[in-house]
């Protein structure tokens, strides 16, 4: 499982590969999105958007947890 942090704001963003505005350089936005796109084939690792309230309603409640 890969937590997107703030490099994906929305689902849309990862599938377009949106750099946001303020970001302060997006050629390393970019290389962080390449990144993180190749560990997750390499590990077909399930991607939660962190601000996707899809994904976040998606997750496991307390006392469960993610396996």
């Amino acid at each position: 499982m890969l937590l997107s942090g703030d490099l994906y704001h929305l689902k849309e963003s990862r599938e377009i590969r949106a750099v946001p505005v303020f970001n302060t350089d997006a050629e390393e936005t970019l290389r962080s999105m390449d990144k993180f796109e190749a560990l997750a084939a390499l590990t077909n690792a399930k991607v939660i958007i962190q601000h996707s309230i899809q994904d976040f309603e998606a997750l496991p409640k307390p006392p469960l947890y993610l396996d």
